[in-house]
């Protein structure tokens, strides 16, 4: 899996609770909340990417103001 995300994610929350969080079922929904439950000062993009055996990927992306 790979994450890209603007500073409004992770000026806020930890790479260790972001790594955690990867892992479980609506996680761009789960970050995000998380965000601004501590009070997000901007606006945050999240990306979640998976890549697959062979030719499959898919993304995932939420955005929040």
């Amino acid at each position: 899996k790979y994450l890209l995300c603007s500073d409004g994610l992770n000026n806020v929350v930890s790479n260790s609770e972001i790594h955690k969080l990867m892992g479980e079922p609506a996680a761009i929904d789960k970050l995000i909340e998380l965000t601004y439950e501590r009070g997000a000062p901007d606006n945050v993009t999240i990306l979640l990417a998976e890549v697959g055996d062979g030719d499959t990927a898919t993304a995932f992306f939420g955005a929040a103001k």
